[in-house]
This record gives C-alpha cells, sequence and structure tokens, in this order.
C-alpha cells in the first residue's frame, strides 16, 4: 500500500524536496491513511507536514470526538497539528448554502490561507478512487462535459491527492492491519445526500451485480477522458489567441473562424472565452455553451443571456462575448474630452488624417453644433444624395449593440460626422471654405 502510494505520488509529480505539506484530517479513514503513509513517507520525499482539522460546529458531540481524535493521532505520530473551528450552519444561512457546500468552501478557505501566508506549499486530501467514481457518476447525470466526466485530478494547483490511486476496500484493510482506528461520520449513513445515494443505490450496485472492477474501470475512464480534455483545452486556447479581440469586460472572436472549427472544437473555444471573461466555470454548463455555439450560425442581431450578468451577441462577422458589470461600453466609443476650435482657412494646411480629428466648413452650419447619439430623423449627405442614418448604420454593418452609443456631431437632424466612420458631404471643406470647425475626439 505505501509502495503504491508512493510510485503515484512520483508518477504524478506531486512533491518535490522540501515541501510543506498541509494534510487535511477529518479523522475518518481516508485522511488517517493518508496522513499515517505521508509520515511513513516523509524522510523518502524530504517534506515537512503540518495536519489540519476543520471543525465544522455541526454535528455536536461526535464532532467534538472526531477533533479529540485527530489531537491524539497527531500527537502519536510526532505531526503537529492545527485546528481551526467555523459556524457552518451560520455560513450555510448568510449564504444560501447547503451545509455541505459550506463546509466544502471553509475548508478549503482554510487550506489555501496556509499556502498564502507561506506555512504551506502544498495541500493533501484524501480523495480516494471511489470517491472518483462517484464524481464521475454525479457529473454524468446532471449533465456535464468532458471535464466533468474526467473526474477529480489528483494534482490540479498547489491541491495533491496521494490515495486516488487507492479504492475505500484497500484503505480500510490498510488501517485494520495497522491498528489504526478511525472516526465514522454519521451523515455519510444518511441518503439525505445525493452523494451517499450515488455510493450505495449506484456505484454499490454496479460492483455487487454487474461487474466487480466498477469502480477502478469508472476511474479508469476518467483518466481516458482527462488525457483528452488537456488536448483539447490546449488547442481551444491556441485557437482562442488567434481569433479573439480582447477589451475590458469584452470579448470578440472572428465568427468566421468559428464557424470553420469542429463543433467540439467551437465550444472548447467559447468555454476558454468564457472563462477569460468572467474568471470562472463554475455554473457556465453544456447547455450555456452549446446555445452560445448556435448563435455562430444565426443571423446578426441575435443574443443570448448568460450567468454571472454576461451576454452573447451575434453581430456580422464578430460574436460578442461580454460581461455587462465589467464592460468600458460607450467609452469605447465615446472621448473623454472633445475639443473644438474654429479658426480662418489657410490654403497651405494639410486636411487632418486622424480617424478622431476632422475639419468642416464652418460657414455651412446653421444650428449650434451638438455631440449626441442618434435621433429619429437624423440623415446624412452623400455625394449621391442622403441616407436616414439608421440606414446608414445597417449598410455599414455598425453592429447594433453599438449604434445607440455611437457619437454624432450633429447640425439639427443633419449629421456632420459619425464618429469613428465617416463625415458628411454636406460639410467638407472645400477650395471655396473660408473658416474650418476643428472637431477632436480625446481618450
Amino acid at each position: 500500500m505505501v509502495e503504491k502510494i508512493y510510485r503515484y505520488i512520483k508518477e504524478k509529480n506531486m512533491l518535490r524536496q522540501s515541501d510543506t505539506v498541509l494534510v487535511g484530517v477529518s479523522g475518518g479513514a481516508d485522511s488517517v491513511c493518508l496522513l499515517y503513509v505521508l509520515c511513513l513517507l516523509k524522510k523518502r520525499l524530504g517534506i515537512d507536514i503540518i495536519a489540519v482539522h476543520v471543525h465544522h460546529g455541526i454535528r455536536g458531540s461526535e464532532a467534538d470526538r472526531d477533533a479529540q481524535y485527530v489531537s491524539r493521532l497527531c500527537e502519536r505520530l510526532g505531526v503537529k497539528l492545527e485546528t481551526v473551528y467555523y459556524d457552518i450552519p451560520a455560513m450555510a444561512r448568510d449564504e444560501h448554502l447547503t451545509e455541505e457546500e459550506a463546509g466544502r468552501i471553509a475548508r478549503y478557505k482554510c487550506f489555501n490561507s496556509f499556502i498564502d501566508e507561506g506555512r504551506a506549499s502544498k495541500i493533501a486530501v484524501a480523495h480516494n478512487k471511489n470517491d472518483n467514481a462517484e464524481t464521475i457518476i454525479f457529473n454524468l447525470i446532471r449533465g456535464s462535459g468532458v471535464r466533468g466526466l474526467s473526474g477529480i485530478q489528483p494534482v490540479r494547483g498547489s491541491i495533491i491527492r496521494p490515495l486516488l490511486c487507492t479504492q475505500r476496500s484497500e484503505i480500510e484493510a490498510f488501517l485494520k492491519e495497522q491498528g489504526l482506528e478511525y472516526c465514522t461520520d454519521s451523515t455519510n449513513l444518511s441518503e439525505e445526500y445525493t452523494r451517499n445515494k450515488i455510493r450505495k443505490n449506484i456505484l454499490g450496485y454496479a460492483v455487487e451485480n454487474i461487474n466487480e472492477g466498477a469502480i477502478d474501470n469508472i476511474a479508469l475512464a476518467g483518466s481516458r477522458l482527462s488525457e483528452a480534455e488537456q488536448y483539447l483545452d490546449s488547442e481551444a486556447k491556441r485557437i482562442f489567441g488567434e481569433i479573439s479581440d480582447i477589451k475590458q469586460g469584452e470579448i470578440i472572436l472572428d465568427n468566421a473562424r468559428l464557424c470553420s472549427l469542429p463543433s467540439v472544437m467551437r465550444k472548447y473555444v467559447l468555454m476558454n472565452a468564457f472563462e477569460r471573461l468572467c474568471g470562472r466555470r463554475k455554473d457556465i454548463t453544456m447547455k450555456h455553451i452549446e446555445s452560445t455555439a448556435q448563435l455562430v450560425d444565426n443571423d446578426t442581431g441575435h443574443s443570448l443571456n448568460l450567468p454571472y450578468g454576461m451576454t452573447a451577441i451575434r453581430s456580422y462577422d464578430r460574436l460578442i462575448l461580454r460581461d455587462e458589470a465589467k464592460k468600458e461600453g460607450a467609452a469605447s466609443y465615446t472621448a473623454d474630452k472633445i475639443k473644438m476650435r474654429v479658426f480662418e482657412r489657410e490654403k497651405d494646411k494639410i486636411i487632418p488624417k486622424n480617424m478622431y480629428t476632422k475639419w468642416f466648413d464652418y460657414d455651412k452650419i446653421i444650428n449650434t453644433v451638438e455631440v449626441r447619439t442618434r435621433k429619429p430623423g437624423d440623415t446624412i449627405a452623400f455625394s449621391g444624395g442622403t441616407k436616414t442614418i439608421a440606414r446608414y448604420m445597417i449598410d455599414e454593418k455598425i453592429p447594433s449593440d453599438l449604434r445607440d452609443e455611437l457619437l454624432l456631431l450633429a447640425d439639427g437632424s443633419d449629421i456632420i460626422w459619425v464618429t469613428g466612420y465617416r463625415i458628411s458631404e454636406k460639410y467638407k471643406v472645400t477650395d471655396t471654405t473660408k473658416t474650418i470647425l476643428e472637431v477632436s475626439l480625446v481618450k
């Protein structure tokens, strides 16, 4: 058992010489086994160990019993222990979480604080093959993608799981052989929790009635899917870098390139984009990804509301993913300052080519110049006639979500300049122009 875990640690590159390993110890069989084995391997691995027990403030005297047992075990093994208390019922109420979810968040918050403070370099937790198989089945039932079906990863950042190579039955047999006791959490016997139902009614039935190697086979399938997931994700990141334009709170993707991708890669690129935009994948489901992928083939103007205040918008040759809380909004198309000056025309002065500085024939302006967004009835003059601003924006394929934000320089209902695009023929500087109005948009 010890050699099996040692080889797994080495195979997965979990630890380095001089690592300080925080071991989460609940007092249950898995965590007791993990702590004991790491203590046996401490010299071979060249590591230091610190144990942390999180008291959840639930299960009354049973939880106190667990804390006391962990304290005695660590004293016996010569391991430094820190016990941290959380009021999980209060946390669950305040955060609108289940106690199970609140407990998980609290544990990892506690563990990560040791990393942040430099007191540990790795966090060892005691998930085993059974946990992995249960996770894969749970994710399959709730409709996960390939990542969810890959199961629990042996290494994720600073978190390592040395017992993923072992089954629960092996762990219990090993502890019995070593004469080590452990605590049993009564909540693990209740079918109130989904995982317990999977453990007893699905996985247990499969092992007893279908294939006694079910746990190993499910874990192996997860490992194979994990390899496929890593490849697809790597390719998606590369493609995303080639076809994306990233702004504050907004990612613009080349729709034609997305269309050319195989369906599975299109979805992976979108998932990478969402993760880049909102910084997380949780609650972005395959349903959201597939709905967004369908926008790629839709007509321009279609949009989709997504978790965390994100929207997806199909706009001509682009797919726009936007975080409404972070987007620059009109700032991308307006200015911090608008400078105007009027001066006499000098024949030798060249008309500026700057996109955001324009000259106009001041004497042709009838009304007070306004800087505003579009209004009904606005028109712009061309050499062959006029167009409504609405028609012009459609013809120019200006994205629909930008049309009401785009700044216009207006003389009544006559548009002098669509900023960032074109100026009106009516107000152009000619050889007969005597006075010039210069307008500059300054970011």
